[in-house]
């Protein structure tokens, strides 16, 4: 009728029974496991006691036994809940604490130890505001301490030293007492490759802004080096003892053109470096 693991644990407990005398007396409790005759299985809650005869020697056992198999099933799965809640706060890299609602300190788990320096034992009954002293002005008001979630606050290290958290609350209900389940998370890494990010987008930023330089620069000089040629030949025509005045005069003109395209070439040049509005016009 029993399953093998509950036989044996029967066969081992009457043995023991046996070899002292003074437990023939004595019922005996098992919580035994049975198959029925549709393979079924159920738990049963047994108590047993041996019957003696007039000398004491045990004659057989008689015991009384009642289905537990619902009561057993719940407490095999809460058994089950616990331990994959056990095995889930132990191995989180996060730290998991529970608090009271002024945020006492009632339970942590070993990253908390590795985040803060404390061990659990000095946690415990610790309000978590000494810890991160951004929560004070929150500490009761749940509907405050939810709008902190995902922000990044400063909390502060036995040794003193800072570290950036980022916390997250949920409310539950335990024993009819409300308590509140937090997950503290260091960001100082995160906070480190944001920072190295946002390093490397300036640099890659004053690197674009100099090969636009460049650009902008070698243009200019190339369009002012054509004006110039264009002055200086022109100049040197004019100044020809045999130049004819009206001739003179065109190369002057063009002097004149040459210098009046770079005043304005200037004069955008100025505008760009105030970032003042300019009026683009087609070219040919």
């Amino acid at each position: 009728l029993f399953t093998p693991e509950s036989y044996e644990q029967i066969l081992k407990n009457v043995t023991s029974d046996l070899s002292t005398r003074e437990r023939l007396f004595e019922p005996a409790n098992y919580e035994l496991q049975i198959r029925r005759r549709d393979g079924n299985l159920r738990w049963l809650e047994v108590t047993a006691r041996f019957i003696v005869d007039g000398s004491g020697a045990p004659l057989n056992m008689v015991g009384i036994s009642r289905d537990i198999t619902e009561r057993k099933e719940m407490e095999l799965e809460l058994a089950k809940r616990e331990e994959n809640y056990r095995i889930i706060t132990t191995t989180a890299r996060d730290g998991i604490v529970t608090l009271n609602e002024d945020l006492t300190i009632t339970f942590v788990n070993p990253a908390m130890e590795q985040l803060f320096g404390y061990t659990p034992a000095e946690l415990i009954a610790r309000s978590l505001a000494e810890l991160v002293p951004e929560l004070a002005p929150a500490a009761g008001d749940l509907a405050q301490l939810e709008r902190l979630a995902g922000e990044s606050l400063t909390a502060m290290r036995k040794d003193g030293s800072l570290v950036p958290v980022e916390i997250s609350f949920a409310a539950h209900r335990q024993s009819g007492d409300r308590q509140l389940t937090g997950v503290l998370r260091d960001v100082t890494q995160r906070r480190r490759v944001e920072q190295e990010r946002k390093t490397l987008e300036h640099q890659l930023h004053a690197s674009q802004k100099m090969e636009s330089i460049g650009q902008l620069t070698g243009g200019i000089a190339h369009d002012f080096n054509n004006l110039l040629v264009a002055i200086l030949g022109y100049t040197d025509l004019a100044m020809n003892p045999g130049v004819k005045p009206e001739d003179q005069n065109t190369f002057l003109g063009e002097i004149r053109n040459a210098g009046q395209r770079a005043a304005d070439m200037t004069q955008k040049l100025l505008a760009f470096s105030h970032r003042q509005i300019i009026e683009p016009t087609l070219i040919d």
